[in-house]
């Protein structure tokens, strides 16, 4: 679904709902705030957590379906450390795997509160089985003289962009040039689009906005 499709659904979707008009400058915005709210949904959003529930009602690890919505989303990279430290990738989101340099074993994830059991450890030392923390700023490594590992972690998505150019009249007309496109699945990009029809202020759910798609797909509208 190119950024065009959506930005003709949405505005087919304001107009029939007599929710005004959807300037271009609004769509951005209202479109890239959905989609990090939807983002956020997917990974574990902590106010889906419940009172005695461990975990929210939707979390990244909780499935591979969740999982398969955020692949496009999901990359792998090479952590240089140094002194036990790496910073985190200026897109990152949200840690997928973390393993050696060669990517062939894991290196395990402590929790602070737990770290130092891992390093008392005689059974699995982490000169030999390597551990992981988190810290504000990146990955912080024991033992120290780890010099490398490679992350496979949930990126941020680029900013959705409908770029335009005016005509005679000054209304804003498509420019392919400087747009961009959204990297969701079609399907996600529809439940992305009902949170971006929110923001605007026009209440619909899912099921309606497929069929508004569908209606632009068989020409009608």
């Amino acid at each position: 679904m190119s950024v065009n499709d959506v930005y003709v659904l949405m505005q087919l979707i304001v107009n029939k709902n007599q929710n005004g008009y959807l300037s271009p400058e609004d769509f951005n915005n209202a479109i890239n705030q959905a989609q990090r709210s939807y983002l956020s949904f997917l990974m574990g959003n902590p106010e889906q957590y419940q009172y005695q529930r461990s975990q929210p009602r939707v979390q990244y690890s909780m499935n591979e379906n969740i999982r398969q919505k955020l692949m496009p989303f999901i990359k792998s990279t090479t952590l240089t450390i140094t002194s036990g430290l790496a910073n985190y990738p200026d897109d990152y989101q949200l840690i997928d795997t973390m393993l050696n340099a060669a990517g062939t074993d894991r290196i395990r994830y402590a929790a602070n509160s737990k770290l130092y059991s891992f390093l008392q450890s005689r059974i699995d030392p982490v000169a030999t089985n390597p551990v992981y923390t988190l810290t504000k700023i990146g990955f912080s490594f024991k033992p120290i003289t780890l010099t490398s590992a490679t992350l496979g972690y949930v990126s941020t998505p680029a900013d959705i962009v409908w770029n335009f150019t005016p005509d005679v009249n000054d209304r804003p007309v498509y420019e392919p040039i400087g747009s961009v496109d959204p990297e969701w699945y079609d399907t996600d990009m529809l439940e992305v689009i009902v949170r971006a029809l929110n923001i605007v202020g026009c209440n619909l759910q899912l099921g309606a906005v497929l069929q508004y798609a569908e209606n632009i797909k068989n020409g009608g509208q």
